[in-house]
């Protein structure tokens, strides 16, 4: 009950029009998490670079992103495409499905993301972000969670 208040009181404090159709946005996103790789725990230290989206309607948009990933054991690199959707103003959930290299083999991965996009003023959002993340290689399965932050920039949001 406590969440579902929290929930719409952001929505009614910081609301405004949603975001409008052919938007861009551009940023990052750094976290680190622990996961759990066949029955070990690791840390996880991640930069992910957002390339770019555009709202291709009020409210969606799809793009691309790099994930940089450093385990305690092994490094990845992965293009991921994504869909984001946001619903109740400022809340939104962003799947990507990404595919890249770890120590020499594939690697793909599938990401789930539930954020809220804190706008500083009309361009810049704070974007903090719950996750969930698969990573499959033919040497690991990978699963993690936790929280990361993010800083956004939209440009021609009027």
């Amino acid at each position: 009950k406590f969440f579902y208040s929290f929930l719409f009181t952001l929505s009614v404090v910081t609301a405004t029009a949603q975001i409008p159709k052919f938007t861009i946005m551009a940023g990052g996103t750094g976290q680190y998490s622990s996961s759990k790789t066949k029955g070990s725990t690791a840390s996880l230290t991640a930069l992910i670079y957002h390339l770019s989206g555009i709202f291709i309607r009020e409210g969606l948009a799809i793009g691309a992103k790099v994930d940089y990933a450093r385990f305690s054991s092994a490094n990845s690199l992965a293009l991921a495409p994504y869909v984001r959707y946001f619903f109740l103003r400022k809340l939104y959930i962003q799947p990507a499905v990404g595919f890249g290299v770890t120590n020499n083999s594939n690697l793909t991965s599938f990401q789930a993301d539930l954020g809220y996009a804190l706008f500083l003023n009309k361009s810049v959002a704070l974007e903090p972000v719950a996750f969930f993340n698969y990573a499959t290689s033919p040497n690991f399965d990978q699963t993690g969670y936790g929280l990361k932050i993010g800083l956004q920039v939209y440009f021609n949001r009027d």
